[in-house]
């Protein structure tokens, strides 16, 4: 059975957004970085375009991941810049 998705106005709960990430960035580097906030039923990295996609099985688990990951700058994963990561709750599909 799946899991229902929260979705409050034009944004998904259970989905992030990924953005500022380095050409070339590794998908399981990335993974491994999210999967610390909880469990990840979907990951979708776009290398094309320096973006990712990752559904958490639980909103709570998302919004840890959103919070602590916004802004921040990792070596070999951000884009340079120092502007960070763009990490923010996903729009509706």
């Amino acid at each position: 059975q799946a899991q229902r998705s929260y979705q409050h106005g034009e944004i998904e709960t259970q989905r992030l957004f990924v953005g500022q990430l380095q050409n070339g960035v590794g998908r399981d580097e990335l993974y491994a970085i999210f999967e610390q906030f909880g469990t990840i039923d979907d990951f979708n990295l776009l290398q094309d375009k320096c973006v990712a996609y990752i559904t958490y099985g639980n909103p709570d688990d998302a919004e840890r991941g959103r919070a602590a990951m916004a802004g921040k700058d990792l070596p070999g994963i951000s884009r340079g810049g120092g502007e960070g990561r763009n990490v923010q709750f996903s729009k509706k599909r």
